[in-house]
This record gives structure tokens, C-alpha cells and sequence, in this order.
């Protein structure tokens, strides 16, 4: 993770940084938005399409592919930073 995030889930908000872990039990609402630029790893098992939802519909774009990280580096290239839901991928390899 790079720079920080505000994580809230159930309503509960968390300010979140480098190295900070937070396990969101399965069903529990939550919402992260980065807090000026941040990079994050987002890990859901399991993860139905259906279930996810994005304000910004660039970020959407990976589940409709079977692919791995570095294969979204196209995709996402234009996004300098992260907004809410776009996500920076140029230096994940």
C-alpha cells in the first residue's frame, strides 16, 4: 500500500496506511476512498461480480477480463492517480 485510505465499513471509519491489514468479514458493507493518492491491495474470496460496485466505472473494467495484474497496466495506463475506485497499476509487476 501506498499513501493512505479511509476505509469504512458498517458505517465504522478507519484511516489506513502502509502496512496496515484490515479483514472485512463477508457481508459486511465497506467502502474505501483514497485519501489524496494511494495505491492498495484489495483481496475478496469469495468475489462475485454482481457484488461489486464502483463509482468510477474504470474500475469495473478488470472483472469483465480473466486477466492477471500486470495485464491491466493498458487499461488503467491514463489514470495518474487514484480516485475513487481507479486504481494505478503502472508500477505493480
Amino acid at each position: 500500500m501506498k499513501g493512505k485510505i479511509r476505509l469504512t465499513v458498517n458505517g465504522e471509519s478507519h484511516l489506513l496506511g502502509p502496512g496496515d491489514v484490515y479483514p472485512v468479514p463477508t457481508g459486511d458493507v465497506h467502502v474505501f476512498v483514497g485519501v489524496g493518492n494511494a495505491l492498495i491491495l484489495e483481496l475478496s474470496m469469495p468475489s462475485l461480480p454482481k457484488d461489486n460496485k464502483f463509482q468510477e466505472p474504470c474500475a469495473a473494467e478488470w472483472l469483465k477480463r480473466n486477466l492477471y495484474l500486470p495485464a491491466l497496466r493498458p487499461i488503467f495506463s491514463h489514470h495518474v492517480h487514484a480516485t475513487i475506485g481507479c486504481i494505478d497499476v503502472r508500477d505493480v509487476g
